[in-house]
């Protein structure tokens, strides 16, 4: 897709977006992990977690991975602390890195729901909270039509509200023993699946200075 498709087809959210940053740096995929897997084009992932519990970027590494050869990446991020050179330090290529500041939930529901009915995006991030049923479903049906790939990073207290993703996933931290301040253990337990039995909870290790996670 050349560069003036893509920009049409990301028009509308034009003054919302704001730029990306340096180049990236190529951290290390870990293929064992288990997550990729669920990583293709037309899935609604919802992520659970508190802050510090590693969702968020859990999250931002499995929409890397969806756009690892083509695509936008499209954060929308309404709390406004999303840091683009973290992003980029993941290997997220700002050059295809947009981010949404929206205002409101519901303006961060649009720019979701848009942003996965267009053609030039690879993958969706998003920060939200309650997600009414119906425009839960929007975002599944956008997602579907789109064939993009989302994350929705929740907090774990919307665990007992309905869920019309894919999949849900709660992320907990797991206590330090050894006292390491270069990984973070979160157990993953998968919460939700539309496509088969849940999986047994696994146990996640996240590198931050390397940039993968195993």
């Amino acid at each position: 897709m050349d560069a003036a498709a893509r920009l049409a087809g990301l028009k509308q959210l034009h003054p919302l977006i704001v730029g990306g940053g340096e180049q990236p740096t190529a951290p290390r995929l870990e293929p064992a992990a288990p997550l990729p897997q669920l990583v293709r084009p037309g899935v609604l992932m919802d992520c659970l977690g508190e802050p510090g519990s590693g969702a968020g970027l859990i999250a931002l590494w499995l929409c890397r991975l969806a756009c690892k050869s083509q695509g936008e990446l499209v954060v929308v991020d309404p709390s406004r602390e999303f840091y683009p050179p973290a992003a980029v330090a993941w290997g997220v290529d700002p050059s295809r890195l947009l981010v949404v500041l929206p205002d409101t939930a519901n303006d961060a529901l649009a720019a979701v729901e848009q942003s996965l009915r267009s053609p030039a995006v690879g993958a969706v991030w998003a920060v939200l909270d309650r997600i009414a049923q119906q425009p839960f479903r929007r975002l599944l049906l956008a997602v579907e039509e789109g064939h993009a790939f989302a994350t929705l990073v929740r907090p774990a207290r919307r665990l007992a509200d309905s869920c019309c993703a894919d999949y849900q996933f709660h992320f907990v931290p797991v206590p330090q023993e050894d006292g390491c301040s270069d990984v973070i253990r979160i157990r993953a337990e998968q919460t939700r699946s539309r496509h088969g039995p849940l999986e047994q909870p696994r146990n996640l290790t996240i590198d931050w200075r390397a940039g993968h996670i195993s």
